[in-house]
């Protein structure tokens, strides 16, 4: 928390009327005037005065409600105070562990503080409870992403993509397709258990308004939210062996993630989707079976992006001037041609970069040779132009894959290319 934060917690403290404490008869009551005084301040965009007193509606209300906690929880994170969401979400998820919405509102919160390995628990345990949640798919998949576990993130997008998040989520698609191999899950075609999720209507006009609203890009979940306070609509999941015959009979040959649709289950309707059930390890042997057959070409692809990357880098500050950025795209083990000492050669850069800060440097046609694992050569042809001078060569960077990414460990001018477009072998250094 910052000091500014803190001393608008501290001035929001002093601000707060005086609240009593109430005994076991009165706790309700005042409960309720602690919530009437959050959604004042809320109205009134007193937003820190909402938070303490919202903080002092749980220490009264103990863990008979954790919807307070997560509230908490949301109210911190609209403020900035990060710490503190993630700490008010922890405890609602452990006063109602099967909940959710609060795995999903805390795994965010991990999410945004960086704290991967505790936000991907949070999705998979949510998705272990409810293997339909498309928004629990899509943001496990941004986590993949951010990391670097590309084709794992593929699979969860896919599902979520399949279970209704059509073109929201294309930019993280286009953001995967240089990544991944895009391996497929296959689903099997029968599954006496096979597994559907629904929502019980009491009639079919009322079935077929929310089928319109899912047709219009509206989510399950969504859903869930809008209608979870009317008691004659719920949500759920069910398989074909809890189902009665004449209904499981007309299901059993529905494919995953075919659209939902409306079937009559006794008095009520269901509107009805087959899904799959959440398991990463299935997943996981997808990546490694491909892996043995033909995903290297996109592997590969992959590297040479990877590639390509830093031999821009590396061009775009000598053409900029930034001399130390520069410098750090060569390997501690670089070695200057000719034997020419390493300190002689980096003073001379260093002087030729100060007189060149209005060149324009290109790079076209690079050619990547994969020497092994890690090790590449790329060629390419480069030129340098400014108001007074104009040179083009084809040179060759002989570039290591080390810890911090791609260096250069040697680097060769091939050939010079002439105004009379003669090519002269060349043996120095630009």
């Amino acid at each position: 928390m910052t000091k500014t934060t803190r001393l608008l917690v501290l001035f929001c403290l002093f601000c707060i009327p005086p609240l009593y404490t109430a005994d076991a008869s009165g706790q309700s009551s005042t409960l309720r005037q602690y919530l009437k005084q959050v959604d004042s301040y809320i109205k009134a965009h007193r937003h820190f005065e909402a938070a303490e007193t919202l903080k002092q509606a749980t220490q009264l209300a103990g863990k008979k409600h954790p919807s307070l906690h997560m509230r908490l929880a949301i109210l911190y994170y609209g403020l900035g105070l990060i710490s503190e969401a993630i700490e008010e979400g922890e405890k609602a998820v452990q006063q109602a562990p099967s909940a959710k919405w609060y795995k999903y509102d805390l795994a965010k919160f991990y999410y945004v503080d960086k704290q991967y390995d505790k936000s991907q628990r949070q999705f998979t345990d949510l998705l272990q409870i409810d293997p339909g949640f498309t928004l629990g798919y899509y943001y496990l998949a941004e986590l993949y992403y951010q990391t670097k576990q590309y084709d794992m993130a593929w699979l969860s997008y896919q599902r979520a993509k399949k279970l209704g998040m059509g073109q929201r989520g294309i930019h993280l698609e286009k953001k995967l397709n240089n990544f991944t191999a895009k391996p497929q899950e296959t689903f099997p075609t029968t599954d006496h258990n096979a597994l559907f999720r629904f929502i019980r209507t009491p009639s079919k006009k009322t079935a077929d308004n929310i089928l319109k609203k899912i047709a219009g890009g509206k989510l399950f979940e969504n859903l869930e939210l809008e209608l979870n306070k009317k008691s004659a609509i719920d949500f759920g999941m069910i398989t074909l062996d809890e189902l009665k015959d004449s209904v499981a009979q007309s299901l059993r040959n529905r494919r995953p993630y075919d659209s939902p649709s409306i079937v009559q289950t006794g008095s009520d309707f269901r509107i009805i989707q087959r899904i799959m059930p959440f398991d990463t390890q299935k997943w996981q042997k997808i990546i490694r079976r491909g892996k043995t057959q033909a995903t290297q070409p996109a592997i590969r692809l992959s590297r040479q992006l990877d590639i390509f990357y830093a031999v821009e880098t590396w061009k775009n500050n000598w053409q900029n001037g930034k001399v130390e950025d520069y410098f750090s795209s060569y390997s501690s083990r670089f070695k200057p041609e000719g034997d020419l000492p390493l300190h002689i050669w980096e003073k001379t850069r260093r002087e030729k970069m100060r007189r060149t800060s209005d060149m324009r440097i290109t790079i076209s046609d690079p050619q990547i040779e994969m020497i092994n694992h890690g090790r590449v050569i790329i060629t390419f042809l480069q030129t340098c132009q400014s108001p007074i001078n104009y040179n083009a060569v084809v040179k060759a960077l002989t570039m290591d894959r080390e810890e911090r990414g791609w260096k250069i460990i040697k680097e060769h001018i091939i050939l010079r290319i002439t105004p009379e477009n003669l090519l002269t072998p060349l043996h120095t250094d630009l």
